[in-house]
């Protein structure tokens, strides 16, 4: 049994999903309102996504990621904490808004719009060796969206094998 606190640590994007359903949805420009079936606000963002269900598996699971100082960021934070997932080392980025996903859902088939907003500032250098040390496996997510932790993966992934 290993004495670090979380099986878990999850580096990536944190957005919530804004998802709206209904058979026939399709967007129309010229201010014309399409009606939906249905729409929630939910967690969204693939690396939240897992570390929510690595949490409910029973694994302890902390996440590195960055939202912005607003409702989203706020709403991110709280619903991973609810959920028991460890945000102490994620950041709230002053002065930014936190990315966004809207899903527009029609049964089998759905469109995806983000808006990236302060998904873009996290850094691998954000995923010290203090952190590392806390967790047994690293889990990243989404690099596509996150330039700034795609450029210092190398580094990381030999600083988290080292760790």
């Amino acid at each position: 049994m290993s004495a670090r606190p979380f099986a878990i640590l999850v580096a990536g994007e944190l957005n919530p999903d804004a998802i709206v359903v209904g058979p026939d949805l399709t967007p129309e420009f010229g201010q014309v309102e399409t009606l939906a079936a249905d729409g929630t606000l939910t967690i969204g963002s693939s690396g939240a996504i897992f570390a929510c269900g690595a949490a409910r598996l029973g694994l302890a699971t902390a996440y590195v990621g960055v939202v912005g100082e607003d409702a989203g960021g706020r709403f991110v934070l709280a619903e991973l904490g609810l959920r028991g997932v460890d945000t102490g080392a994620c950041r709230v980025e002053e002065g930014r808004a936190t990315g966004l996903t809207v899903v527009i859902s029609r049964g089998e088939d759905r469109a995806i719009l983000t808006a990236v907003g302060a998904m873009d500032a996290l850094a691998a250098e954000d995923v010290t060796e203090a952190i590392l040390a806390t967790a047994e496996h690293l889990h990243v997510t989404s690099p596509s969206l996150q330039p700034r932790l795609r450029a210092g993966l190398p580094d990381l992934f030999g600083r988290a094998h080292a760790a």
